[in-house]
């Protein structure tokens, strides 16, 4: 329409004048975002200001840092006047790998007199009362005497406290920004954190530092972002990367400074006055910064523009007139009917932009999990600089320092071989520098491991400054600043478990470098999903964001593809006649019985598929947990060798109380008592001295043989390796859950059924008869494999048998047998109390799984699916006989055309899982809420069961007793799904066990196991409850091509819970309340994030991606329609 309207005007050829105008207008943009002298002054004052910034996430290393110390004897010395190393500290406490003990010391002599020498101290250590510190350091360690393991949190929660306020932050400013301006936050944000960083430097306490440090954080958490995104919007696509570099950079400058302040200062208040004073100036930022061109444009506030690029022009030494300003305005208007034609998506809230379109909303979650890498791996490894051999203010720098060119490599990579290529490969690079470092031998000199860490560090660094830069080019203008938030957010996530790196080694000293390395690695692969961005415009919508990657001929084909479904669609929905199979199969509205739809009965037919299915999912209880016996703690002791004979001794001889320590009023099984030199043949009570040694050999609990006094697991040590295997048990059902999914839709739920069992019982048989600790693991990871989709099948298989009204009812069947073959599985090792026996009774009925096919059918549903209808016909008749039925054969065949129609109305169900999935918004966001209710499932769910081993008591009568409450849960469930709907169950059962579960750590010590007691069974009652009704729910939610695939994924990621509830008694050694602290939390989340979910109470199982989707819409329709004829009547009065 332009081009005619220009011809009929001028009777100019439009191909020139178009051409014309779009070489001045290009020429006229070029000039304007040339990098000249205005825009180096505006990227000197950003650049001072996030200086400043790295300054502020930094500082707290150093506040927090380690401070020499040892224990104070008084009787040797005063406080006051004391000296760090005096002449008999060697002699004053024992030696661990070489290194004088800092918590405990050796006592006194009595017969010490005088000045202390050397002889002055025995052998018989005790723990310190009183420390003394290096001078020349000054930090909140010596301040408030956070000394030891025991305070070794205390140091740690600064660094989480810190990252946690930056996450909390991140929620507002983004929008902050994207609504109120860049300058805006990046103004008020620096000043405010200047005036809170003064005050933190005045702290009284701990509590008082601990509250500031969040504040500091929380103002201070869009200011780095604003500042990328203020230079970013400033720059041309030419000097983009270079702007990046620049901003990167000066951000590395901060933290060398920071190191040299903390090397000359060596004082936590004085720091943070230095570093947080400067900050109050940043009121004056509004004076030498403008605000954002491309967000004022967005904004439609020209003026402002005008008089901007005026200024530029001016300090550029170029002329801008009016006319060419006219002419980037009327670029500008261009860009707003561009606007219009997408107002309907543009103009709505940022997250509903972002729900509705799958390209952007995969992108941001791809985007998410490499920002949290980006932030657990880059904190983490500057934390850990810090810790290394020689000066750690010189190891800061220099790990700072090693930044510089990281961001200059990148620079040029990002400009010639894209920012995908190199922000993979700088992942992919650090994950291999840090699991190489792994097998570097101790004992070899630290210049291998110094020159994989740093080169870990320069790829990281190279990843965090592509990163930055590439999600500014993924996302929209009207999205950039909020999104590049949300995933700054995440990337805290990461850096607040960085901090928490110190208590990790303690577990695992390699576990801080397997998780960078595989997380990094994971990194790498998934950021190949992105497009590629190298020559591109920002874009300004977020059509021109979904469009960036893709070629013309692939964007006609969509139109084109999308176009002709729709149509198709629409011709095939319009029908003139209903239809009545399907109306009277789900309404019941036919009183005939010829036409009763036999899967809606629960009759003799479901009663006979339940019981074997419940059989099967009985062992399958049985797999599941048979590991928390075999690897079960057994009562042990210390071989005394002077006392007794291994052949012939008792497990609690007359002297067992003497003969060790005895930690909160138990007798130590690891160490024990050196007997006196002069003993007699008998020992006595009297027969130890004071004087502490390792065992070298235990005497065990005769009553139990698990692999603890198999292989001699024994003191702390050797408690990861008891642990390892039920992690190694659900990473192989992680594994296994991989395929058992798509081989159940492929090729059925009874093949699964019957195969996985039958394999499983095999395999269960053989590891039974492990030789040593490492035949044991594998075939414990084999059997975990196999078994992985055994309950799956089983439950899809009886779901899929019922009908809408018996489908809870089915529901509670499943799972209360599971909870029945738990109570089994302790009532067996409670009689057998040996592991081999154990796993022979568990896995030895396995084996009969193989006649399985003989009573149990294929699901019926299925089998429509896959068009099989002679088998559909055999199945419908012998259920409508046994449950006393009839069913015509005109009835069967109304009912498969019925699903043919249903097939060709929706032709895309024939694509792949992965594609129908991320083709649809709708099953994606239920599909990741799904996951991590799954997530949250298994790790309080075995969690829980695990810990219920380890209360006061009988362990298998406690065993039984958690497994026993699981079946009122799921009763009680029942009850509730039926009558208030599975979204209310679902959200309230995960919200009351974190009540129950965090209200646990609140009940006073010594007031008796009661008070827990209730709240450990109450939280375990409320997790079956979410349990059943998770899996139900996820049954309903998806379609029958999807819903075993969909299933199987959602439990293999719920696998990652139960990979970690074993590791559970590892973090009580760290701080007793953390895992009821975790059960809680994620179980608040998860009740929170299950409200998106729609209601499935009365509604059919859908067939087709379609049906799921408009699963909750019909009510959401009747609520609209009223609202408009409420609108309508108010308007008409």
């Amino acid at each position: 329409m332009r081009l005619c309207c220009l011809l009929r005007r001028n009777e100019v050829d439009p191909r020139s004048r178009v051409e014309n105008e779009a070489t001045n207008n290009q020429s006229v943009e070029n000039d304007i975002e040339k990098f000249g002298l205005y825009q180096i002054v505006i990227f000197a004052f950003i650049g001072i200001t996030l200086m400043l910034t790295a300054a502020f996430a930094f500082s707290y290393m150093f506040i927090t840092s380690e401070v020499k110390y040892r224990c104070s004897v008084p009787e040797c010395e005063h406080a006051e006047n004391s000296t760090f190393e005096p002449p008999w500290l060697n002699a004053s406490a024992p030696k661990i790998n070489g290194v004088i003990s800092r918590c405990t010391r050796y006592v006194i002599r009595n017969d010490h007199l005088g000045t202390c020498t050397e002889a002055s101290f025995t052998n018989i250590t005790r723990d310190c009362d009183s420390w003394i510190y290096d001078p020349n350091e000054y930090t909140i360690l010596n301040e408030w005497g956070f000394t030891c393991d025991d305070n070794q949190w205390k140091l740690t929660l600064v660094g989480t406290i810190q990252n946690i306020g930056q996450t909390i932050g991140l929620m507002f400013t983004g929008y902050i920004s994207d609504r109120y301006g860049r300058r805006v936050v990046l103004t008020m944000a620096t000043a405010l954190s200047g005036v809170s960083g003064l005050i933190h430097s005045f702290s009284v306490n701990y509590y008082m530092f601990l509250v500031f440090q969040f504040l500091n954080a929380f103002l201070a958490a869009g200011i780095y972002d604003a500042g990328f995104i203020l230079g970013m919007e400033m720059m041309g696509v030419k000097n983009r990367v270079y702007g990046s570099t620049i901003i990167s950079s000066m951000y590395a400058m901060g933290e060398i400074l920071l190191g040299l302040f903390a090397s000359w200062l060596r004082s936590w208040r004085m720091l943070l006055r230095v570093v947080y004073g400067p900050a109050l100036l940043a009121i004056f930022l509004p004076l030498v910064i403008p605000e954002s061109v491309r967000w004022l444009l967005s904004k439609d506030k020209h003026e402002e523009v005008n008089k901007i690029y005026h200024k530029m022009a001016r300090m550029n030494g170029l002329q801008v007139t009016d006319e060419a300003i006219n002419t980037f305005k009327e670029l500008s208007v261009t860009k707003t009917e561009t606007k219009s034609e997408l107002v309907v998506s543009d103009e709505r809230k940022p997250i509903v932009q972002v729900l509705h379109s799958s390209v952007i909303l995969i992108r941001l979650l791809v985007c998410s999990f490499c920002w949290l890498t980006n932030g657990f791996i880059y904190y983490g490894m500057s934390l850990n600089s810090v810790s290394l051999a020689g000066d750690k203010y010189i190891n800061f720098m220099l790990i700072a320092i090693v930044e510089i060119p990281a961001y200059y490599i990148s620079c040029t990579l990002n400009n010639y071989i894209g920012r995908k290529s190199t922000l993979s490969s700088a992942f992919l690079l650090n994950g291999v520098f840090c699991l190489a470092s792994l097998f570097i031998p101790a004992g070899v000199w630290n210049y291998e491991f110094l020159f994989l860490y740093m080169a870990g560090k320069l790829c990281i660094a190279m990843a965090f400054s592509t990163m930055y830069l590439f999600t500014a080019e993924l996302f929209p203008t009207t999205l950039r600043n909020s999104l590049l938030g949300i995933c700054d957010m995440m990337s805290r996530i990461g850096s607040s478990l960085s901090s928490q790196i110190p208590l990790l080694t303690r577990i695992m000293p390699s576990l801080p470098l397997i998780l960078f390395g595989s997380m990094s690695v994971i990194a790498g692969i998934l950021s190949l999903i992105f497009p590629e961005t190298l020559g591109m415009k920002l874009p300004d919508t977020v059509q021109e964001a979904e469009e960036i990657g893709k070629s013309n001929k692939t964007r006609r084909y969509m139109v084109t593809t999308v176009t002709v479904h729709d149509n198709m669609w629409l011709c095939c929905s319009r029908k003139d006649k209903a239809d009545p199979l399907r109306s009277g199969l789900e309404n019941g509205a036919t009183n005939d019985p010829s036409s009763e739809n036999p899967t809606e009965k629960f009759g003799f037919y479901q009663i006979m598929v339940f019981t074997f299915i419940s059989i099967t999912l009985m062992l399958t209880a049985g797999f599941a947990f048979s590991y928390v016996f075999t690897a079960g703690k057994v009562k042990y002791r210390c071989f005394v060798p002077e006392c007794e004979h291994s052949e012939n001794t008792t497990f609690e001889p007359s002297w067992l109380n003497s003969s060790a320590p005895i930690i909160d009023g138990v007798i130590s099984s690891c160490t024990h008592y050196v007997v006196q030199n002069d003993y007699s043949n008998t020992c006595t009570e009297a027969s130890f001295t004071n004087v502490t040694r390792d065992c070298d050999s235990w005497i065990y609990d005769s009553d139990e043989y698990t692999i603890l006094n198999e292989w001699n697991f024994t003191c702390d040590a050797n408690r990861w390796k008891l642990t390892l295997v039920g992690t190694i048990q659900h990473t192989g059902q992680f594994v296994g859950l991989m395929f058992a999914g798509y081989i159940s839709d492929r090729y059925g739920r009874r093949t699964i059924l019957t195969v996985a069992t039958s394999l499983s019982g095999i395999s269960g048989l053989i590891q039974s008869f492990s030789v040593n600790y490492w035949m044991f693991l594998t075939f414990e990871f084999i059997n975990a494999t196999i078994v992985a989709g055994i309950y799956s099948a089983g439950f899809i298989l009886g779901m899929e048998t019922m009908g809408v009204k018996n489908r809870v009812f089915g529901s509670v069947i499943i799972s209360s047998t599971f909870a029945v073959g738990e109570v089994l599985l302790g009532l067996i090792a409670s009689l057998l109390k040996s592991w081999r026996m154990l796993l022979r009774i568990v896995y030895g009925p396995a084996l009969l799984a193989v006649f399985l096919p003989l009573v149990i059918p294929e699901s019926v549903r299925w089998l429509m699916s896959k068009k099989k209808h002679e088998q559909v016909d055999k199945i419908y008749y012998k259920m409508a006989r046994m449950n006393g039925l009839q069913v015509t054969d005109e009835a069967i065949n109304m009912f498969r055309e019925h699903i043919a129609e249903t097939k060709s109305e929706l032709v895309l169900d024939e694509r792949k899982p992965i594609v129908q999935v991320l083709h649809s918004s709708v099953i994606l966001i239920r599909l990741l809420v799904c996951s991590f209710c799954w997530i949250t499932n298994t790790f309080v769910y075995y969690g829980l069961s695990l810990n219920s081993v380890a209360f006061g008591g009988y362990k298998y009568l406690n065993f039984i007793l958690v497994a026993i409450v699981e079946i009122p849960a799921f009763c009680i469930g029942c009850v509730l799904n039926n009558r208030i709907g599975r979204k209310s169950t679902l959200s309230g059962a995960f919200m009351l066990s974190g009540l129950f579960c965090l209200a646990s750590q609140f009940v006073p010590a010594g007031t008796g196991n009661y008070g827990p007691l209730f709240l450990y069974m109450a939280g375990k009652l409320c997790i079956a409850m979410a349990f059943s009704t998770t899996y139900i729910f996820t049954a309903e939610l998806f379609p029958t091509t999807l819903r075993n695939s969909l299933l199987g994924f959602c439990s293999m990621i719920g696998r990652i819970g139960s990979i970690l509830a074993p590791q559970t008694p590892l973090l009580m050694q760290i701080m007793p309340s953390l895992p009821f602290i975790l059960f809680g939390t994620m179980g608040m989340i998860a009740g929170v994030l299950s409200l998106i979910f729609p209601e499935t109470l009365g509604t059919k199982l859908p067939d087709t991606v379609r049906e799921a989707e408009k699963i909750g819409e019909r009510t959401r329709k009747i609520s609209n329609f009223n609202m408009s004829l409420r609108q309508k009547s108010s308007a008409e009065r």
